[in-house]
This record gives C-alpha cells, sequence and structure tokens, in this order.
C-alpha cells in the first residue's frame, strides 16, 4: 500500500503509514510447530528481521489480518501468528452449541472464558519465540530475538495482557499468572476491562512492561465493554512507557482495514492505524530514540489533525 503524499503531510507519518523500503512475501509461510501452525510474514532482500507475534481474535484466522501483518514485514519485521484452536478455519467448530429451536450459535462465553484456552493461547505465541530456528529455516535468514514484541486483537489482546503480567481470577476465585519476562513490550487492539475474563481493579498493578492500546472510539463487540472500559490496561497499570492511541471515529474493524469499496475515512483510519503501530515497533523492537520521542509527544496528533487521539503515562 503505497499513496503519493499529499503536500504538507507529515513525512514521517507518511513513510509509516506506508508500505516499507522491503517487499515481503507475496504468500506466507506455514511454519508447522507440534502443538499449532504458525502463519510467517517475512520481507525479501534482508539478512536478519525482528522478531515480532500476533495473536488473532477469537474466532477468526491470521489471514484475515493479512494486510497488516504484510505491512509489518514491509518495515522489516518477521512476524508470526500462530493460529489458535479457537480459529474458525481450525477447531472453531467445536465451539458451536445446538438451539432449542434448530441450528446452531457460537458459543463465545465458553470460548473466552476457558482458562485452558488462555493457556493454550499463550504457549502458542512463546512457540515461535521458544523455536526460532524453525522460523529461520523456512525463511531463509536469521530472526533476531533480542526484543521481541507481542501483539494481539480482542482475544489476542488479552493474551497480551496475560503475558506482560496481568493477573486474573479464575473460576472458584483461584488467581492465575501467565507472565513470560522475556516479551519486551506489547500492543493490544481492543482489550479487555475490568468485569470480564477475570480481569478485577488490580490486575495491571504488576504489568511494568512497556506497551501501547489502540482502541477504536466506536468499537462495539459481544463483551458488551464500551471503548472507554477496554482502556484498564492503560489507565490501571503501572507508570512508564505506556501509549494510547484512540481513533474517535474507528469501528471494530480497525485493525482488519477498511472492506472492498470501503469510504475514504475508513482508508484513511487504517492508514492511521499503520503508522502509529509501526511507529511503536520502530521505537521498541528496533530502539529508535527519536521515534520514541515523536511518541510521546503529540505528535501523532499533529500528524492527522487530531484523527488520532493520544496519551502516554
Amino acid at each position: 500500500m503505497r499513496r503519493s503524499p499529499i503536500p504538507g503531510e507529515d513525512p514521517h507519518w507518511y513513510a509509516f503509514g506506508q508500505n516499507g523500503p522491503w517487499n515481503p512475501h507475496s504468500e506466507p509461510f506455514i511454519v508447522p510447530y507440534e502443538a499449532a501452525r504458525v502463519v510467517v510474514h517475512a520481507p525479501r532482500g534482508v539478512k536478519t528481521g525482528r522478531l515480532v507475534v500476533f495473536s488473532h481474535g477469537a474466532l477468526t484466522d491470521p489471514l484475515v489480518y493479512r494486510p497488516l501483518l504484510q505491512h509489518w514485514a514491509s518495515h522489516g519485521f518477521v512476524v508470526a501468528a500462530p493460529v489458535h484452536d479457537d480459529s474458525i478455519f481450525m477447531r472453531g467448530l467445536l465451539a458451536r452449541r445446538a438451539e432449542a429451536k434448530g441450528g446452531s450459535s457460537w458459543d463465545v462465553d465458553r470460548v473466552l472464558n476457558d482458562a485452558l484456552a488462555w493457556d493454550g493461547r499463550c504457549e502458542a505465541c512463546r512457540l515461535p519465540l521458544e523455536h526460532v530456528d524453525r522460523i529461520q529455516k523456512v525463511i531463509g535468514y536469521s530472526v533476531n530475538t533480542e526484543r521481541p514484541i507481542i501483539i494481539g486483537h480482542e482475544f489476542g489482546a488479552y493474551v497480551v495482557q496475560l503475558l506482560l503480567g496481568a493477573k486474573v481470577v479464575a473460576d472458584m476465585g483461584k488467581p492465575l499468572k501467565f507472565i513470560d519476562p522475556r516479551w519486551y513490550a506489547g500492543m493490544m487492539f481492543s482489550p479487555q476491562g475490568v468485569g470480564v475474563m477475570g480481569l478485577t481493579e488490580d490486575s495491571w498493578g504488576g504489568v511494568s512492561k512497556p506497551f501501547m492500546v489502540a482502541q477504536a472510539g466506536l468499537d462495539a463487540d459481544f463483551t458488551g465493554q464500551t471503548a472507554e472500559q477496554r482502556l484498564d490496561a492503560f489507565n490501571r497499570s503501572a507508570p512508564g512507557n505506556k501509549h494510547l492511541a484512540w481513533f474517535p471515529q474507528a469501528r471494530r474493524n480497525l485493525p482488519i482495514g477498511p472492506s472492498a469499496g470501503g469510504s475514504l475515512a475508513e482508508k484513511t483510519q487504517f492508514e492511521d492505524f499503520r503508522a502509529i503501530t509501526t511507529a511503536f515497533l520502530y521505537a521498541y523492537s528496533n530502539y529508535d530514540e527519536a521515534v520514541f520521542h515523536q511518541l510521546i509527544t503529540d505528535w501523532p496528533e499533529r500528524a492527522t489533525l487530531k484523527r488520532v487521539r493520544t496519551a502516554y503515562r
């Protein structure tokens, strides 16, 4: 995705929102592990790439996020996306239940509130980190795991919270922690807030790793939580390198991108989304201090004429 710059447009924001200097492979690689398949988007023409792991939403698949994952790959990142057990393309049919009047519906509550499913997703996200050699063998070059970034959307964002240290309460009041200190930073798209999936007011007190919450202002899903309630991870976590990117006019499909024939506003929102998430990867995975200092100012708001609102704590 690359267009000509608009006169007066911020050149750095433009660069992050457009495809990067490397062409990603046109089709993702499929790397098999014993516990899961991992879809890998990788750039061409590089000697090494930094590892990013992406966890998809419930009852969906990494392929749905292809435009975003390919975009990050074009900026030099190796993006590994496990196909989770609840994927509609794998075992999602197991989450269906019969209805009294015939037919069936998705038993989403069972999918989202199963502590074993939480653990399974966390383990799947660890696979690329623990066995990166398999990815290297398939893509043909080294993968740098020095500062790995974990990213997720909806259920995937919940996994990010767990891996970065959020504490949850399972059935029977048993507290659970899934923290993995190997992750350097994370991004959460439409995460969950207090009151669902075992999250409590003090769930995030021990989360000290850097992260960004990217939230659509018009988001609505089956949890019933408002977009504002989804900011708890940002508001309640330990201060220090916590970023918020708020998209006031965007909807739930923001990380997926506009459908064919989508409006100009949707296309612009997705471009803004690509820009700020890519800037985060440059700042934390690449350890680019100049980009970091841009992120903690009002640069995103100025560059987008406040289509994106940001906060930092």
